[in-house]
């Protein structure tokens, strides 16, 4: 899926600013993987959050090498991605729900 598919699947209805970097985003970074973050990405995962939840970003899955079962935890995390005091970033703040400290 192209980038620009991918934010017009979003939903998001963010400014034209946000939508660029957004945009570069998924074109750039998130094709690059840090090292101390492991692609997880080809992994069926099953969402944790409850049916409340209006943010569902923590899941788990299940993998096997050999013969060895792996329960993966994955949490999101956009500050990796997103830039401090970015458009993108400002516009999630205005957004947000739920404040982390």
């Amino acid at each position: 899926m192209h980038s620009s598919e991918k934010i017009n699947s979003l939903n998001h209805n963010y400014n034209e600013d946000s939508n660029e970097q957004l945009k570069h985003i998924l074109d750039t970074k998130l094709n690059k993987i840090d090292d101390d973050i492991t692609d997880l990405t080809h992994l069926v995962t099953y969402t944790i959050d409850d049916l409340e939840s209006i943010e569902i970003d923590d899941a788990i899955s299940l993998e096997y090498r050999d013969s060895i079962a792996i329960i993966w935890i994955h949490i999101s995390c956009p500050a990796n991605y997103i830039d401090l005091d970015s458009p993108l970033d400002l516009q999630a703040r205005r957004k947000s729900s739920t404040l982390y400290m």
